[in-house]
């Protein structure tokens, strides 16, 4: 994956974070974990630390909650997910929102959309995630 893409992705998984209007740290350990966790697959070769992560989350903390609060976040979320989209793991990172999401016990619905417009976007079945739809509130 180029680094470039990072930016991407790094912002596809932020967005889980943002989008019910809280941050919990529950959300943003799990945010850097599966970054961590990415990176090792997507570039093993490529140094990303937990610090860089969180100052990467800080420093677009403000334009991800702009994205959210837009009239035109689908637009945005296509723009997104668009460079990413020739990623071979795309079930890894779409399983990476989902850990993500419900990392602090509670799977909100808008989480949900964004997964689930990913793995559109994508032609992935959700149904081949790790998800359990009984927990979306």
């Amino acid at each position: 994956m180029q680094a470039s893409n990072w930016n991407s992705l790094l912002k596809l998984l932020g967005l889980i974070v943002m989008v019910d209007g809280k941050v919990y740290h529950e959300e943003v350990d799990a945010f850097t974990m599966a970054a961590i966790k990415l990176q090792k697959t997507l570039n093993p070769d490529m140094f990303l630390s937990q610090m860089m992560i969180i100052d990467w989350f800080k420093n677009h903390r403000d334009s991800l909650k702009a994205i959210v609060d837009s009239l035109e976040y689908d637009s945005h979320l296509i723009e997104i997910i668009k460079p990413i989209r020739g990623l071979p793991q795309k079930k890894q990172v779409l399983n990476a929102m989902i850990s993500i999401a419900e990392s602090d016990s509670f799977y909100h619905s808008k989480e949900h959309m964004i997964i689930n417009k990913a793995a559109r976007y994508w032609n992935v079945s959700v149904s081949e995630l790790k998800l359990d739809p009984s927990r979306i509130r």
